[in-house]
């Protein structure tokens, strides 16, 4: 991911907050009141898209009649899935964002848990945890900047050849994003969908 003329890397903290200032200041990330209702709304989107992929996958296996296969809209609904759940996340710190790549950067300053300048995985985090997810690793990260990569190829590619793979993808990937950031929201003391 190219920005300010120089590539970013979400491993390391100091990069992400460069990145989450420049869209602050670019105001594609602006800073606004916690807003439950608001991120009840992204959260409620999110397991729309959700539920809509599953069933995209659904018909894609069994391909009834004049259904043509659909990879790209199982794609499509799968990242903005895991989009609206990370919109969710920073509405509860209360910031909005208007931008793809500075919801992802700000995602990633707001939800992880540096140490030594560096961002850490999952099995880090899990050393450190109370039991509740509190953060979000940096492998959580790449998956919400990998899902926006294969959906802009998605729906800006000419053929659905290849995207098979990148639909399986978001089979596997999209609900445990999403059920992580409503754990991180309990984890904070906001219960959406009890």
């Amino acid at each position: 991911m190219k920005m300010m003329g120089r590539a970013w890397s979400f491993a390391f903290a100091s990069d992400v907050k460069a990145a989450f200032e420049y869209y602050l200041k670019k105001e594609d990330l602006r800073r606004s009141r916690v807003d439950t209702s608001e991120a009840r709304g992204h959260f409620y989107m999110a397991r729309h898209n959700l539920l809509l992929m599953k069933a995209i996958d659904k018909f894609n296996s069994q391909k009834p009649d004049d259904w043509e296969v659909s990879p790209d809209w199982t794609i499509t609904t799968g990242y903005y899935s895991m989009y609206q759940a990370a919109l969710g996340l920073l509405a509860l710190r209360g910031y909005t964002s208007k931008d793809h790549d500075a919801t992802i950067y700000a995602l990633a300053h707001l939800y992880t848990q540096p140490v030594g300048g560096k961002i850490l995985p999952r099995e880090a985090l899990k050393l450190l945890s109370d039991g509740k997810e509190r953060y979000l690793a940096l492998d959580d990260v790449k998956k919400l900047a990998d899902a926006k990569g294969k959906r802009s190829k998605s729906s800006y590619g000419y053929t659905l050849s290849g995207l098979e793979a990148d639909a399986k993808f978001f089979i596997e990937q999209a609900e445990p994003f999403v059920n992580l950031t409503l754990e991180i929201a309990g984890a904070e003391g906001y219960a959406f969908f009890g």
